[in-house]
C-alpha cells in the first residue's frame, strides 16, 4: 500500500513540474514576432513571358519562330542576359534535347526586349531516318527557357506544347 501511495505522489509531482514549465513557455509566445510588411517590389527582377497564342499555333515542323519577352523588373541594369531554350520530349526515356541560345545586352530597369528563337519541333525520329514508334499518341514537347546574368539573377519559364 505504501508503494501505491509513493507512485501516486511521484506522478503528481512530475505532472506539476511539467505544468510549471508549460506556464513559463506561454509567456514567451506573447511577444510579437510579426516581420512587418513585405517590400512593394518583392517580385523577381527578371521576368520571361511567352506569347500564349503563338504557343498554341506551333506545329511539329522546322523553322518556326517563337518570340520571348524579357523584362527587367528590378532596380539595376542587367548586363548580358544569357538565354537558353531547351526543347525535349515528354517521353523521358528518349529526351533528345535541342538547345537554342540568345543574349540580351544591357537591359535597363523597367525596360523589356523581345527575342525571337527559330526552333525545330519536327520529330527527331523522322529527321534521323528512324522508324516512328508504333504508338498512335506521340509525346508532347516540353519547352524550358533559362535566363542568367553575371549579377547572379536568374529566371526559368516552362511550357508544355500541345503538339
Amino acid at each position: 500500500m505504501i508503494w501505491l501511495f509513493g507512485a501516486a505522489l511521484a506522478f503528481f509531482l512530475t505532472a506539476g513540474a511539467f505544468l510549471v514549465l508549460a506556464n513559463f513557455s506561454s509567456s514567451i509566445s506573447a511577444r510579437n514576432f510579426d516581420p512587418g510588411p513585405a517590400p512593394s517590389n518583392s517580385g523577381p527582377p527578371l521576368q520571361l513571358e511567352l506569347a500564349e497564342a503563338r504557343l498554341e499555333n506551333l506545329r511539329k515542323s522546322s523553322n518556326q519562330t517563337l518570340p520571348l519577352r524579357v523584362e527587367n523588373a528590378g532596380e539595376e541594369t542587367l548586363s548580358r542576359i544569357n538565354l537558353t531554350m531547351r526543347v525535349t520530349s515528354e517521353n523521358t526515356s528518349q529526351p533528345e534535347p535541342r538547345y537554342y541560345r540568345a543574349t540580351v545586352e544591357d537591359l535597363i530597369p523597367g525596360d523589356s526586349r523581345t527575342v525571337r528563337f527559330t526552333i525545330d519541333l519536327s520529330s527527331p525520329n523522322a529527321s534521323e531516318g528512324r522508324l516512328a514508334s508504333s504508338d498512335s499518341l506521340e509525346p508532347r514537347s516540353v519547352l524550358e527557357i533559362q535566363a542568367t546574368t553575371p549579377q547572379g539573377i536568374s529566371a526559368i519559364k516552362t511550357a508544355v506544347l500541345p503538339i
